[in-house]
């Protein structure tokens, strides 16, 4: 039942697969402490409509 989510400033990556399926997912902001965002992260979040990144994203990698 997860709809709005906001990731925590300490955190620098997003595993493969972590969010995987979380069809209620709208809508995401992504700290700028985040470099790395692993494969398939978000597969199948049919859902999600919209994604921030912060101001200064350290941003580097998106895999597929």
């Amino acid at each position: 039942n997860l709809r709005v989510l906001e990731l925590p400033e300490s955190l620098c990556e997003i595993c493969d697969n972590a969010f995987c399926g979380c069809e209620s997912l709208t809508s995401l902001r992504i700290p700028s402490t985040v470099r790395f965002i692993g494969e398939k992260a978000f597969m199948e979040c049919k859902s999600l409509e919209k994604i921030t990144f912060d101001d200064n994203s350290q941003l580097a990698t998106i895999h597929n």
